[in-house]
C-alpha cells in the first residue's frame, strides 16, 4: 500500500460529506448538534485509542486488502469542524467533542463507501499527525 495523496479527492470528499449530511437531515430541528452523535450516525460507533498511530491505521486497512487491490482507495481523514465543513457539511457542531479520525475504504468508480472505523483518541503518534498536517486533515492510500 502506498500513499496516494495529501488531500481527498473529489468523489471520497463528495461521498463522506452525503453519509454526514444524511445524519443532519434527521437532526435538523437542533441548533447545535453533538457532534459525537452525528459522527456515530455517519460512520458507526466509535473505538477508543489513547494514542493512535499510523500503523494502527495501515493494519485496518491492511485486513481490507482485497478492496484496495481491485481499485479502492482508504481515506484517513482528522475529523474537525474545518474537515467536515470542507466535505459541505454545514452546521454548527458543539466543541464538546473532539479527537475523532476515520478510515473509510471507497470503491473508486462508484463512490461507495465499502467500511469505515471511527476512533476517538486522545492523541495522534507524530508520524500520523506529520501527514494530516501535509494533507490539510486527509490521507489517501491506495494501490
Amino acid at each position: 500500500m502506498n500513499i496516494v495523496g495529501s488531500s481527498v479527492s473529489f468523489t471520497v470528499g463528495i461521498v463522506i460529506g452525503v453519509i454526514a449530511n444524511r445524519a443532519l437531515e434527521s437532526a435538523k430541528e437542533n441548533k447545535v448538534i453533538d457532534k459525537e452523535k452525528l459522527l456515530e450516525e455517519s460512520f458507526g460507533e466509535h473505538v477508543y485509542a489513547s494514542r493512535f498511530s499510523l500503523s494502527q491505521a495501515k493494519d485496518w486497512i491492511k485486513v481490507r486488502k482485497d478492496s484496495i487491490d481491485n481499485g479502492s482507495k482508504a481515506l484517513i481523514l482528522k475529523l474537525t469542524s474545518k474537515t467536515l465543513k470542507d466535505l459541505s457539511v454545514e452546521a454548527e457542531i458543539s466543541d464538546d467533542a473532539e479527537n475523532y479520525i476515520v478510515i473509510a475504504i471507497v470503491e473508486t468508480t462508484s463512490g461507495e463507501v465499502e467500511d469505515t472505523l471511527l476512533v476517538k483518541y486522545d492523541e495522534l503518534d507524530e508520524k500520523l499527525e506529520e501527514l494530516l498536517i501535509k494533507g490539510d486533515g486527509s490521507l489517501v492510500v491506495g494501490r
